[in-house]
């Protein structure tokens, strides 16, 4: 078993760079043989059609035979806690916010889900009216239309949501990570010098521990350090301003940008002559 608190007080205990770095890279080892991966698994949203009960609805068995099974990706992120070791609950994150921020499959919106569920809904409502001697309400054009409208809609929320998503290989997100990993080692504060400048009574007992104070620790600052990046990776708006004193439009970088270069060194000019011109009257 594998305490990080014992790793975290290694760390702070070395005298030089070089055996802090040991520590950080011997901790990143034991991150990439986790046995946490990055898994994606295809799951199925099916139904049986009862031939029986539509037989007398031919075109309703057809267009169900069309979507009686519909299939979507996941991303693996739950596991027995029994068996997970601390470093591993450390990487379960790390796999989680690939497959969140970047991943174009998987954790797509919940409406993208229950959209795909429409031919299954459709299909035991039918069963429901032939159940309840309604059948001849159905109308098999109608459902069609219903399937085709939610299936459009489904791929304008996933589509919606892959534009969200970063641009980013796994290898750059890893050494991403991997920078984070030294900032986090950087500023970690052992839990008894947190809890005495927050006023944090610590309790550890056979539940709680200092590792699960540092999981949380490293699993907090590695979201918030990937969330200022994604911040940071995008666009900046664009601010048209109209210069103050030719009027000609430019590129504002701020509500106390009110000059365009060229007039701004016009002003910075003539304040410069000024100085110099008091300076003179002054004497």
């Amino acid at each position: 078993m594998i305490f990080l608190n014992e790793i975290f007080d290694d760390y702070k205990q070395k005298n030089s760079d070089t055996e802090r770095e040991k520590v950080v890279d011997d901790f990143l080892n034991h991150l990439r043989s986790s046995q946490i991966k990055f898994q994606k698994n295809i799951k199925t949203i099916k139904f049986k059609i009862d031939s029986n009960k539509l037989s007398s609805f031919p075109e309703l068995i057809k267009l169900f035979e069309k979507y009686h099974t519909v299939t979507y990706k996941t991303c693996k992120s739950f596991y027995k806690r029994k068996d997970l070791n601390y470093i591993d609950f450390v990487k379960l994150k790390i796999e989680n916010m690939y497959g969140y921020f970047i991943d174009k499959e998987v954790y797509l919106p919940r409406e993208y889900y229950k959209l795909l569920r429409t031919p299954m809904n459709e299909y035991y409502r039918a069963i429901k009216l032939i159940d309840s001697g309604s059948g001849n309400d159905i109308d098999h054009l109608e459902i069609q239309s219903k399937i085709n409208a939610a299936f459009e809609r489904s791929e304008m929320v996933r589509n919606k949501r892959v534009e969200e998503k970063l641009t980013l290989s796994r290898h750059d997100f890893d050494l991403l990570i991997e920078s984070y990993i030294h900032r986090i080692y950087n500023n970690y504060k052992p839990v008894e010098e947190y809890a005495k400048e927050n006023g944090w009574i610590q309790m550890v007992d056979s539940v709680w521990s200092e590792d699960n104070y540092i999981i949380r620790y490293i699993n907090k600052s590695l979201f918030g350090y990937f969330r200022t990046y994604i911040r940071d990776s995008k666009p900046k708006d664009i601010k048209i301003n109209y210069c103050k004193r030719c009027r000609d439009e430019f590129v504002s970088t701020g509500s106390r940008h009110l000059y365009c270069s060229e007039c701004s060194t016009f002003r910075k000019r003539e304040s410069w002559k000024n100085s110099k011109r008091n300076a003179k009257l002054l004497k």
